[in-house]
C-alpha cells in the first residue's frame, strides 16, 4: 500500500494493522475478482453456445420453407408457356400479350403453388410486361424497379437473390428473385419474383424467442415485432456490422440493458442470416461470489487485527518513546536524553538520537549567537552610513555664520545638529518613536534650509495619532537628502518643494516623501528594479538602498521602500507595521 494512502494522523500501530490487513486482503480480493470474472465469462460463453445451437435449429426450420420458395422459382423458370411468351417479347419489339395469354400465364403460375406459403408469383419480361398469379398487378415493373435491392441484384448478374420485405395489400412478403434464361443458349429472357409470406418465417421461429431474419447488410427481413421490419438490425441495437464477418458470433446490445446480447449465424444454404436476442442474468452467481469473498475477507481482517496488535505493541513501544522525545525537542527541550533498554536497532537509534540532540543543541546555540552578532553588526554598519560630507558642510556653515555675525542662525544650526546626532546615537536602541524620527528629520531639514536658503520649501504633514508608534530610526533623512540633491538641485528646480506625510492604514504606517524634481518614469522603474535586486550594478544612491535593506532586514515580510510617479512629483513610499511597543517579534 502506498504511503500516501495512509493518513498522517494515524499512529504507527494503526498503520501496521492496516498494512497487515491490506497484504492479506489483496490476494483474497484478487482471487475473488478473478473467480467472479471467470464464472461470469464462462457462464456467458456457455449461454452463447446454447443460444447458437438454438439459432442453428431455427435455420434448419427456415431452410425448409426457403427450399419450397426456391423450388417454386425454379419451376416458374421452366414453364413452357413462360419460356414462349418471354422469348416472343425479347425478339418482337412490338409484342403485347393479349388477355388470353395473360390468363393462361396466370393459370400456369398458380399451378406451381402447391401449398399456401407463397403470396404471389410475378414474371417480368425484358420489355417491361408483367405477368402474375394474382387477379391484379400489385408489384408492377416500375414499382419493383424503384427498389435499390432489386436494381443492385439485377446488376450483379446473380442467378437468384433475396430482396427486402415489401407490403402487398398490407401483408409483408419476402421476394425471391430468379433469372429466367433460355435453357438451350442461356440467353436472359426475364425475371421471376416469388413472394413468400413473411408470417411463414415467423411461425418457424416464434417459439424460439426473439429471433430476427437479416439480409447481408443487416436489414431486418422478418421479426416478431412487425414494426421492426425494414430497419437495420446493427444500428437499432448498437452493434458493429463487422461482427457478422464470421459465420457465428455474439455482441452486447446497447439500449436494452447491460445483460442483453445478440447471437448471430450465417445461413450457408440461403442468403438470409439469423440473429437472436437473449438476456444473460448472472446476478445470482455474482451475489454468491460476493458473499463468499466477503466472508473470507472478514475472517482475514479478524485474524490480522489480533496478529498486528500483538506485533505492533512490541515494535511501537520504543518508537513511541522516541516520538515523545522529539515532541519535547520541538518545544525546545533539546537536553532530554533517552535511555535505551536493548542493544538492537531501536536501541542504536536512541543512542544516535541522543548524540544528534546534543550536537544540535550546541550548534543552535552557536548559530543563534553568531546570527545575533552578525545582525547587530550589519544593522549598526548601515546606521553609520551617513554622508560624512554633511557633518563637514554643517560645521563649515556654522563657522561661516559665526564669521558673518549670524548668532541666531549659529544657535539654530548648532541646536539642530546636536538634536540630530542625539537621536542618531540614541544609546544603541534600534526603535524610536515616530515623534523622535520626525524631530530628527525636522532638525536635518532646518540645517539644509539655512545652508540652501531659498532653494526649496518643505512641509511636514504627520497624523498626530501615530506619533507614539515606533519605527526603526533614520529612515526618512536619507530619502529627503536624495530628494533635495537628486530631485531638486541636480535638475535645477527653481522653486523646490518637499512634502513629508505619515499616517496609519490597515495596520501599517505609511511614510511618503514627495519632491517636484520631475524624475522621468523610466528612471523610477530603474530605481524600483535596483531595490528589488540589491546586487544590481546600476548607479543609485546608497541611502535609498540602505533604508530599504534596513526595513526588510528588521521587519521581513513585504515591508520596505518603493518609488512612484504622480504627475510632476516623485514619491518615495515606505511601509512598516504599526508598532505600539519598542520591540518587534
Amino acid at each position: 500500500m502506498p504511503n500516501g494512502s495512509i493518513k498522517r494522523g494515524y499512529s504507527l500501530r494503526r498503520q501496521l494493522m492496516l498494512r497487515f490487513m491490506a497484504i492479506s486482503l489483496i490476494p483474497v480480493v484478487v482471487v475473488g475478482v478473478f473467480s467472479l470474472w471467470s464464472t461470469s465469462y464462462f457462464g456467458l460463453q456457455e449461454k452463447v453456445a446454447t443460444e447458437t445451437a438454438d439459432v442453428h435449429t431455427v435455420i434448419a426450420l427456415l431452410n425448409t420453407e426457403l427450399m419450397y420458395v426456391r423450388e417454386a422459382g425454379i419451376k416458374t423458370q421452366y414453364i413452357e408457356l413462360v419460356q414462349q411468351v418471354l422469348e416472343r417479347e425479347r425478339t418482337d419489339a412490338g409484342f403485347q400479350p393479349d388477355e388470353n395469354e395473360r390468363h393462361r400465364m396466370r393459370a400456369e403460375l398458380m399451378a406451381t403453388l402447391s401449398e399456401n406459403k407463397v403470396h404471389s408469383i410475378y414474371v417480368y419480361g425484358m420489355r417491361g410486361n408483367v405477368y402474375t398469379s394474382q387477379p391484379t398487378v400489385l408489384l408492377g415493373y416500375e414499382k419493383i424497379s424503384a427498389y435499390d435491392w432489386y436494381r443492385e441484384g439485377v446488376a450483379s448478374g446473380r442467378n437468384y437473390f433475396w430482396g427486402e420485405p415489401v407490403r402487398l395489400n398490407s401483408v409483408w412478403v419476402l421476394p425471391y428473385v430468379r433469372r429466367i434464361t433460355d435453357p438451350t443458349n442461356r440467353i436472359l429472357l426475364g425475371y421471376s419474383v416469388t413472394n413468400l409470406y413473411e408470417s411463414i418465417l415467423t411461425s418457424s421461429y416464434i417459439s424460439h424467442g426473439d429471433v430476427y431474419v437479416l439480409s447481408d447488410d443487416g436489414t431486418i427481413l422478418s421479426a416478431s415485432d412487425k414494426s421492426e421490419i425494414g430497419q437495420n438490425f446493427y444500428e437499432a441495437n448498437g452493434i458493429s456490422g463487422a461482427l457478422l464477418d464470421g459465420r457465428t458470433g455474439y455482441a452486447n446490445v446497447r439500449g436494452k440493458g447491460p445483460r442483453t446480447y445478440a447471437v448471430f449465424s450465417r445461413n450457408t444454404f440461403a442468403n438470409p442470416s439469423l440473429a437472436k436476442l437473449f438476456v444473460y442474468n448472472n446476478s445470482q452467481i455474482i451475489d454468491n461470489m460476493l458473499i463468499m469473498t466477503g466472508v473470507t475477507s472478514a475472517s482475514c481482517i479478524v485474524v490480522c487485527a489480533f496478529l498486528s496488535a500483538y506485533l505492533s505493541k512490541r515494535f511501537v513501544r520504543p518508537l513511541r518513546k522516541i516520538r515523545e522525545t522529539v515532541d519535547r525537542m520541538r518545544l525546545g527541550e533539546l537536553s532530554a536524553p533517552m535511555h535505551p533498554r536493548t542493544d538492537d536497532e531501536i536501541g542504536m537509534l536512541m543512542d544516535s538520537f541522543n548524540n544528534m540532540s546534543a550536537r544540535l543543541q550546541a550548534s543552535l546555540e552557536e548559530i543563534q549567537r553568531i546570527n545575533e552578532m552578525r545582525r547587530r553588526a550589519e544593522y549598526r554598519a548601515i546606521e553609520l552610513q551617513i554622508n560624512p560630507h554633511f557633518l563637514y558642510n554643517t560645521l563649515s556653515l556654522i563657522i561661516y555664520l559665526a564669521d558673518a555675525g549670524e548668532a541666531d542662525k549659529v544657535k539654530q544650526v548648532s541646536s539642530a545638529l546636536s538634536t540630530l546626532f542625539r537621536i542618531s546615537v540614541n544609546r544603541g536602541r534600534e526603535l524610536v518613536r515616530i515623534a523622535e524620527e520626525i524631530s530628527h528629520l525636522r532638525c536635518y531639514m532646518d540645517i539644509l534650509s539655512v545652508r540652501h536658503q531659498g532653494e526649496f520649501k518643505y512641509v511636514l504633514d504627520v497624523d498626530p495619532a501615530i506619533l507614539e508608534y515606533y519605527t526603526i530610526k533614520i529612515i526618512l533623512q536619507p530619502l529627503v537628502e536624495n530628494a533635495i540633491q537628486h530631485g531638486i538641485r541636480d535638475n535645477m528646480i527653481a522653486d523646490g518643494f518637499i512634502r513629508v506625510t505619515a499616517h496609519a492604514e490597515n495596520g501599517r504606517v505609511i511614510f511618503e516623501i514627495m519632491d517636484n524634481g520631475d524624475i522621468p518614469a523610466s528612471r523610477i522603474e530603474e530605481m524600483n528594479a535596483a531595490l528589488r535586486d540589491y546586487g544590481s550594478a546600476q548607479n543609485f544612491g546608497i541611502g535609498m538602498r540602505n533604508v530599504d535593506s534596513r526595513i526588510r532586514m528588521f521587519f521581513k515580510g513585504d515591508y520596505g521602500l518603493s518609488y512612484q510617479k504622480r504627475g510632476e512629483f516623485t514619491v518615495a513610499h515606505i511601509e512598516i507595521p504599526v508598532l505600539e511597543e519598542d520591540r518587534y517579534v
